[in-house]
């Protein structure tokens, strides 16, 4: 059964990383600086969804009032709200470049039970949700959290529409998604629990802008569409909205906030979420990320990138970046949906060099690249009801864990 905690904690952030340095006042935990437009360290403003260069955007923001909850093992009273000592959650993802410390090792050993969930809101400079509210969030964290520890981050992005009832005030339950999505049911169990201990993040996209849901760069995770509008630090690229932003910086802030091993950062992501997860890896892995190098690795489930034009694949120029960057994608053979011959195929059939498409348990990897893919011809679109839960999954988040 779900243990929640419905505190929610607003989390306000006081302070802008630019290029030079930090932008705002930083001590002040009380206030909110004015957005500013971001310029890389040659002046001109930033070309893409990326608010400054990364090469120049690797110190860690700070400042801020953050909430600071119980351990997920023992929740208590779900105490929050605990001022000073973490980042801000900037617009941009930043380098995580901080040491990963003593790392936990998993299984974990002793007492393992279910967790509690938390909800909190971000704010964060710049980035403006069509709703107007703060982003809001969900998260998990590991049983028995000790910070002398570092522990992973999972990124859980949802499917379609699945945020906005917290948005357009249907839902008033701070922690709805936490069951709506299934990580309730796939990630707060013992099982789960003791083999992959790690801070799970469930950031609730605000899709309620007046347009199609889902087709705009204001209504999803990122990657389905490109308006071919060119974006700066505060204003949106034609493929990039304040959801992206919103989630790079949430992820910044709780590097900052909990004992995080920062090169153990994945996001996964269902649908929507795993069109989402594919343009996170894209844009902020930690290998080549030219708008942040925050992940370390990503699993999307059913999602493929539209960026190009529907049915046009990934460009030579994005199969060369991603040839490196650790991603296992797993999609259904007949899911008429998120089409895998509209991303997943092709890429494969570039790095592989032929389209025998690996099938489960654990799909493989495409020639001498990093780029792993599963493809069950069996399935269709609901990939994730077959492979979110362990066992059936287990391979799959062995293999994620292992990045």
């Amino acid at each position: 059964m779900m243990a929640v905690s419905r505190a929610l904690i607003l989390l306000t952030v006081t302070a802008l990383v630019g290029c030079d340095g930090f932008i705002g006042d930083p001590g002040n935990a009380g206030s909110t600086t004015t957005p500013q437009t971001f310029e890389d360290a040659g002046g001109a403003p930033s070309n893409g969804s990326s608010p400054c260069d990364t090469a120049d955007c690797d110190a860690p923001p700070t400042g801020g009032q953050v909430g600071n909850a119980d351990d997920g093992g023992d929740p208590g009273a779900g105490n929050v709200a605990a001022e000073g000592g973490a980042g801000d959650g900037g617009a941009n993802g930043g380098t995580a470049d901080a040491s990963p410390g003593n790392a936990i090792q998993a299984p974990l050993q002793g007492n393992v039970t279910a967790g509690t969930w938390q909800a909190g809101d971000i704010s964060v400079p710049g980035v403006t949700l069509p709703s107007g509210k703060p982003f809001h969030y969900d998260y998990l964290l590991p049983a028995n959290y000790d910070p002398k520890f570092t522990y992973p981050i999972l990124v859980q992005e949802h499917e379609d529409t699945e945020g906005d009832a917290w948005y357009d005030g249907q839902n008033g339950d701070p922690l709805y998604l936490t069951s709506a999505s299934g990580a309730d049911g796939w990630y707060n169990n013992t099982a789960w629990r003791t083999a992959y201990p790690c801070i799970i993040l469930l950031p609730y996209a605000d899709q309620t802008a007046n347009g199609t849901d889902g087709d705009d760069a204001l209504e999803n995770f990122g990657g389905w569409t490109n308006t071919g509008v060119t974006g700066t630090g505060t204003t949106f690229s034609g493929d990039s909205g304040p959801n992206v932003f919103a989630v790079a910086g949430l992820v910044q802030n709780f590097i900052q906030t909990y004992s995080v091993n920062p090169t153990k950062v994945y996001v996964t992501g269902d649908s929507l979420g795993g069109i989402g997860s594919w343009y996170m890896i894209l844009m902020y892995n930690r290998v080549n990320g030219p708008s942040g190098k925050l992940f370390t690795a990503a699993m999307p489930f059913a999602g493929v990138m539209e960026l190009n034009g529907f049915g046009s694949g990934p460009t030579s120029a994005q199969i060369a970046q991603l040839k490196d960057v650790p991603v296992l994608a797993v999609s259904g053979a007949q899911d008429g949906t998120s089409l895998p011959q509209d991303w997943n195929q092709p890429l494969w059939q570039a790095l592989a060099g032929n389209a025998n498409y690996p099938a489960p348990p654990s799909g493989a990897q495409a020639g001498a690249s990093s780029f792993h893919y599963m493809q069950d011809p069996g399935l269709g679109h609901d990939v994730w009801d077959t492979y979110r839960p362990l066992p059936a999954g287990k391979p799959l988040y062995d293999w994620l864990f292992s990045q």
